[in-house]
């Protein structure tokens, strides 16, 4: 039998066991709180979380029941294969991490691929460890569902593809540059456009392909939109191609900006050489027929398509022949060039079918009034406007004042009337022969004198010259 022990040993053993028991209680509390922390933390986790130990789940988080569709029960049954959750192309690999994890390693985050209890793919990516849960090495996982992420990167990888579709088969010249001007990229439209090779135009600046009076503005125009940090602008310019032809180009360039700083520019271009030409060629002959409609001396008026027409334009001619100046002529309808009522509605019978029926109206004389009431003769033509849909968007009047020629015609009338009137006072008698077709005219004077009928005067100089010399 052993020694009995002293009352002050029982009392040293009590105070260790005291002792023993406030650290147990210490440990016991510290580990009820971090549970505590660690499930709170995981329930407010907006990732999947769960604990494997031995191959059975033993917890997960809310989030996991909201995305797989399972219940915490159905998770913690004794029967539920975790394997369920994992698609069939993707088990081998979570198999593969389960036994690194349980051979002691580490294994490096992975993408798998999940399937919930409706049957739905979910792509994920895990993140593993092990850890000492209950006394046994359990495997803690982190699952985020990066199926979102994954849709948005294809789209985004189709979209790139798209537009490098687009950009190397299209039309429109597309390439960018750096912040100094210099040329990072450009697309094969760029090279057969400007007949340069790529490894001429890469590096290159842009003002070197522009033509060398126009550089200056081009630089200009650029220096201001970077300077001003102007987003997007548009500028026309013509560019030299290495055999030296000339082509025109409208251009678009937006700025190229990352963290708030111009990077560069980026800029689609297309030839507008064709459309710069017909311009031109429009410019030219609109000029063209703005000095012809102001040196005209015939009357001009543009009407538009409303009925009635109004005077849309005049030329000088105009106001001058009709003593009404441009602005009193603007704007109003044309019965106030007209004599009256009557002549207006006379006018527009005869005008209409003959537009119909012709395309346009010509009158060789026309009765029309000036502003202080004189009423004069015109000549007057008429023609619809068209545009390039067929439609009818106005008309162009012509007005010929005749006074002058109706006044030297009546002046030769009456002249013609005073020499018939002498010529037959004085007997005098007036012939002519045309010596191309050798038929001749004889007057009433000659015919009277000679004593000779129409019926017995033959239309032959020679036979004639037989009757009169014999």
């Amino acid at each position: 039998m052993g020694k009995k022990p002293t009352y002050e040993e029982l009392e040293h053993k009590v105070e260790e066991l005291e002792k023993e028991a406030v650290k147990r209680k210490l440990a016991e509390e510290a580990l009820r709180e971090g549970e505590e922390k660690f499930r709170t933390v995981s329930e407010e986790s907006p990732n999947m979380i769960f604990i494997n130990k031995r191959g059975k789940i033993v917890y997960v988080n809310k989030v996991c029941e909201e995305i797989t569709g399972y219940k915490r029960e159905e998770y913690y049954a004794p029967d539920f294969e975790f394997l369920c959750l994992i698609a069939p192309e993707s088990i081998d690999k979570i198999r593969s991490a389960f036994k690194r994890h349980m051979d002691g390693k580490e294994v490096e985050p992975y993408e798998y691929t999940l399937v919930n209890k409706e049957g739905k793919r979910i792509e994920a990516i895990i993140t593993t460890k092990l850890m000492n849960y209950e006394g046994e090495r359990s495997i803690l996982g982190i699952v985020t569902d990066i199926s979102e992420r994954k849709r948005v990167g294809q789209a985004l990888r189709k979209s790139e593809e798209s537009y490098r579709y687009l950009v190397e088969n299209a039309n429109d010249i597309i390439y960018k540059m750096d912040q100094t001007g210099h040329f990072t990229f450009f697309n094969p439209i760029a090279v057969k456009t400007t007949e340069y090779p790529p490894e001429y135009l890469f590096g290159r600046h842009f003002l070197d392909l522009i033509r060398p009076d126009s550089r200056k503005h081009a630089e200009k125009f650029y220096k201001s939109q970077f300077k001003e940090r102007i987003p997007s602008t548009y500028y026309e310019f013509p560019i030299i191609t290495k055999s030296g032809k000339e082509i025109w180009l409208g251009q678009h360039v937006q700025l190229i900006l990352e963290n708030g700083h111009i990077v560069g520019f980026h800029a689609v271009a297309r030839d507008i050489t064709e459309r710069r030409r017909a311009e031109e060629k429009l410019r030219q002959s609109k000029e063209l027929f703005e000095k012809t409609f102001l040196a005209q001396r015939d009357a001009i008026f543009i009407l538009n398509s409303e009925v009635p027409p109004r005077i849309t334009d005049c030329n000088p001619a105009a106001a001058k022949i009709f003593g009404y100046s441009r602005q009193e002529m603007l704007g109003r309808t044309t019965p106030f060039l007209h004599l009256n009522e009557g002549s207006l509605k006379k006018f527009q019978e005869y005008v209409y079918p003959a537009i119909e029926d012709q395309g346009y109206c010509y009158l060789p004389e026309f009765q029309m009034k000036q502003k202080d009431g004189t009423i004069f003769s015109t000549e007057h033509s008429l023609a619809p406007l068209i545009d390039e849909q067929g439609q009818r968007i106005g008309w162009v009047s012509v007005v010929h004042d005749i006074t002058d020629r109706k006044l030297a015609e009546e002046a030769l009338r009456k002249s013609e009337e005073r020499y018939v009137l002498a010529t037959k006072a004085a007997r005098v008698g007036v012939w002519d022969w045309n010596v191309q077709t050798n038929e001749f005219h004889l007057d009433e004077n000659v015919k009277e004198i000679l004593g000779y009928s129409d019926a017995e005067i033959p239309n032959n100089l020679e036979v004639w010259s037989g009757y009169v010399h014999a």
